[in-house]
């Protein structure tokens, strides 16, 4: 491209077919339609859309020698900040009277960093894009607007001064440099820092810099027919196999994202200079008007659905979810054009279109700021009876000794730096050794050990169950399960302990695809491995606690939520339970082993198991349970302690 040259901006109905595409997969992935479980890559072709327009934009001004970067961000603020800023308040307002104080205090948090374009870098440190907790965050959909304003900043005059002092051939160079870094380090990153990969701007560049070289690099015109419809055809293929084969486990977005990011790249490429019979397709007038309201209808379906399942805490049917999506697509409707258009008209003047666009930036900061002052306040408590704030903060009733013990790190068991559930150097006659599940029934040894004077070591690590020789391929470089366990198996042996409590969610870990046996050359399943374990401690006393019962929804929720709406507050309450098959129920282990039975104790009636008793909150999230869980349990680990 000559420095002279003027990049194609003719306006391309195709691109708002390919934006419809993105958000049906988008919104249709989020209500839940199983057929539609990668629809999450609806997301990429969204960034290689942005990059390849942006990059347009930013060509056709510079080259016009009209280019300014305080009238790109005023544009760009246009074009984001109406419709997000009414979304947010709607969620405050929502919020006030829907949400948990520990929610409600959440949403001020994702605010106040939508404030400050750093949403993405938020929801990184909190958890996984697929974690259940994500169904109470209203905003969680902003990460991608996050780190589109991050790319915002950066690009663009990154992109004004290399086309000041180098060719355009070279600028292609360092654009596509750019792209294979980001590209290696996504490939890398989603193996050993699955988070941060999925949410951070350096590992999603490429998917921009794809746009970008799309806008770079002019297409043919073909003279064979044929060519644009091949060529189109394999694009749309690219972006719908993943939207339809992809899953929640697959690894992404790494190799995987590439795809429907080429797809994208591709169709987008073929139709600059060509037409196709989808071309014509996409560019079908409810399929473009689809795309025009895209934006809003991203911002607005996924709140809808999060406050839905919010009110149907324990349960939501498809229809409630599908519902929800029409009723966005409406609102999108009405917000594209009483909330997007009026910002976006370019017929006022310069000086009006800025006063708007800071204006905007402006009330976004006041809001954020105001944001601030709910997670300052915990949420404000003092819209809720004192109750349901008891209830809601089952939720941070768990294991006291929860940050001191769990997950050590190698060097502290090296040098013998392990949790004791007595404060002396008394010999240590067991040890509890398990996952998070063995960290959440933690708090019944110790008191068992103080009341029997019983000394023993604790040593529990989230996501890693005591079975020696595997490991999770999907935790990232910092998780050494293998090792620990190692650890854990060489101080047995070392002090010569007697009795051994393994814990943990063993139904997680069988026909897990995300479990690997280290050497399957001696172990061919997680089956074998964890025989295997239980050979090694041949001699000793093994107690192994199965599955505690589980739920597809926190319990401490339910109940806040049901005591708020109902204004009913019973001392016990029983819910239907997911019945695990686990590894130590389906098939029994040779060894001298004690099987407990949580079941025995926390289930009383068919089919159901209690989820609070005594007016207690037993579980602080759908699997674990809290300290007052741990403790109900005290009468099947009573007599283990008495024969110790």
């Amino acid at each position: 491209m000559n420095k002279t040259s003027k990049p194609h901006l003719a306006y391309r109905p195709d691109i708002d077919g390919l934006r419809a595409i993105a958000v049906l997969a988008v919104v249709l992935f989020h209500a839940g339609v199983r057929s539609m479980s990668g629809g999450f890559v609806g997301v990429d072709v969204f960034f290689v859309i942005s990059g390849y327009l942006i990059t347009s934009i930013l060509l056709r001004d510079i080259n016009r020698k009209s280019f300014s970067m305080i009238t790109f961000w005023e544009h760009r603020i246009r074009r984001i900040l109406p419709a997000l800023l009414a979304v947010i308040i709607f969620c405050l307002v929502a919020g006030w009277f829907l949400l948990l104080p520990e929610d409600y205090k959440g949403l001020g948090q994702q605010v106040f960093s939508q404030g400050f374009f750093a949403s993405n870098i938020l929801f990184y440190l909190q958890s996984g894009y697929f974690d259940s907790a994500n169904d109470t965050k209203p905003l969680l959909h902003t990460w991608t607007l996050a780190v589109e304003e991050q790319f915002y900043l950066f690009y663009p005059i990154g992109l004004f001064l290399l086309w000041r002092i180098m060719t355009p051939v070279n600028v292609r160079l360092i654009i596509l440099l750019t792209f294979i870094l980001s590209f290696a380090l996504s490939i890398y990153g989603v193996e050993n820092h699955p988070s941060a990969t999925f949410y951070l701007l350096p590992t999603r560049a490429w998917e921009l810099m794809l746009g970008a070289l799309t806008a770079m690099v002019r297409a043919p015109d073909f003279k064979k027919a044929y060519m644009p419809n091949l060529l189109a055809s394999l694009g749309l293929t690219a972006i719908a196999l993943p939207v339809f084969i992809y899953e929640s486990h697959t690894p992404f977005p790494g190799l995987a994202a590439l795809p429907p990011c080429a797809g994208t790249g591709l169709l987008i490429w073929v139709h600059t200079h060509n037409k196709s019979l989808i071309s014509r397709a996409l560019s079908l007038r409810f399929i473009v008007f689809t795309g025009l309201i895209s934006y809003s209808w991203y911002l607005w379906h996924w709140p809808l659905i999060v406050f839905a399942r919010y009110h149907f805490f324990g349960g939501i049917s498809q229809q409630t979810l599908l519902a929800c999506v029409l009723i966005s697509f409406f609102i999108a409707i009405a917000s594209w054009k009483f909330i997007e258009q009026p910002f976006r008209k370019k017929h006022t003047s310069q000086q009006t279109r800025r006063f708007k666009a800071f204006g905007l930036l402006g009330c976004l900061l006041l809001v954020a700021g105001g944001a601030l002052f709910l997670h300052l306040n915990k949420g404000i408590e003092s819209r809720l009876p004192d109750e349901v704030i008891r209830l809601s903060k089952a939720g941070e009733n768990r294991n006291p000794h929860q940050t001191a013990c769990n997950k050590p790190s190698l060097e502290r068991l090296a040098n013998g730096d392990i949790c004791q559930t007595l404060d002396d150097e008394s010999p240590k006659k067991f040890i509890l050794w398990g996952d998070s599940h063995a960290d959440a029934i933690a708090p019944l040894l110790y008191q068992l050990s103080r009341e029997y004077n019983k000394n023993g070591y604790i040593l529990t690590y989230d996501g890693c169950p005591p079975i020696l020789g595997v490991e999770q391929t999907n935790r990232g470089a910092d998780f050494y399960c293998e090792a620990f366990n190692k650890k854990v198996m060489g101080l047995i042996n070392q002090e010569q302990i007697e009795h051994i409590f393994l814990v943990s969610a063993w139904s997680n870990w069988l026909n897990n695809k995300n479990v690997r046996v280290m050497d399957n050359r001696a172990h061919e399943s997680v089956n074998d491995a964890l025989q295997s374990t239980i050979d090694t401690l041949r001699g000793k006393n093994i107690y192994m606690l199965e599955t505690v019962p589980t739920f597809k929804f926190e319990p401490h929720r339910f109940l806040a939520l049901n005591a708020k709406s109902k204004n009913v507050f019973p001392e016990e309450y029983s819910f239907p339970y997911m019945r695990q098959e686990t590894i130590v129920s389906t098939e029994k282990l040779a060894g001298n082993i004690t099987y407990i039975n949580p079941e025995e104790i926390l289930c009383k009636t068919a089919g159901k198991c209690y989820i609070a008793k005594n007016n207690k909150v037993l579980y602080y999230n759908g699997g674990h349970l809290s300290v007052d869980g741990a403790l109900f349990l005290t009468p099947l680990f009573r007599d283990l302690f008495k024969q110790m």
